[in-house]
């Protein structure tokens, strides 16, 4: 099932989704599958909103939240607020430890106008744009993105390129191109 797909007798429950179906993805997390009527609780992850109508919606996965000034903080709506200020071409939102209890929100960018692209800029529209605990306290312009398989930015390569020092992420290039 896809984000936004109707799923019929499928119902949000908690942080989960309960289903009444023999057979479900594969890759849950396994614990003991505890019933009620006749549903079975498949704990995947994935964290979802259901509207009026009983869609379903991806919102995030529970495992890539930021936890930024006591708030749960999801990369994706990071990434997508930023994108939609028009002067990136590419974003990837992770996190680098600040304390014991808090981390720091890092963006790495690639620039739609490497030319005319002004940090500045960008910083003075995530503070009209996002509240304060959602706001990136560095950002890191690089040239390219790593992706992963399903082209989304790939986190954890941008991460450990960030704490390593370098200037920019390695991009693992296909044989192809």
């Amino acid at each position: 099932m896809s984000a936004g797909e109707r799923a019929s007798r499928v119902r949000s429950v908690s942080s989960c989704i309960a289903a009444r179906t023999s057979r479900w993805a594969t890759g849950a997390i396994p614990r003991p599958p505890p019933r009620c009527s006749g549903l079975i609780r498949v704990y995947s992850g994935d964290l979802v909103s259901t509207d009026a109508e009983g869609y379903l919606y991806f919102v995030g996965r529970r495992d890539q939240l930021i936890k930024s000034s006591g708030f749960r903080v999801s990369p994706d709506e990071i990434e997508t607020t930023i994108f939609s200020s028009g002067l990136v071409a590419h974003a990837g939102a992770f996190a680098v430890p600040h304390d014991e209890v808090d981390s720091d929100i890092v963006v790495a960018v690639v620039p739609r106008d490497p030319g005319d692209f002004r940090e500045e800029g960008l910083r003075e529209f995530c503070r009209r744009a996002m509240p304060g605990y959602m706001q990136p306290r560095v950002i890191w312009r690089v040239d390219e993105l790593p992706l992963t398989t399903s082209q989304k930015p790939d986190r954890p390569a941008l991460r450990a390129a960030y704490l390593e020092g370098r200037s920019s992420p390695a991009v693992a290039r296909s044989s192809a191109s």
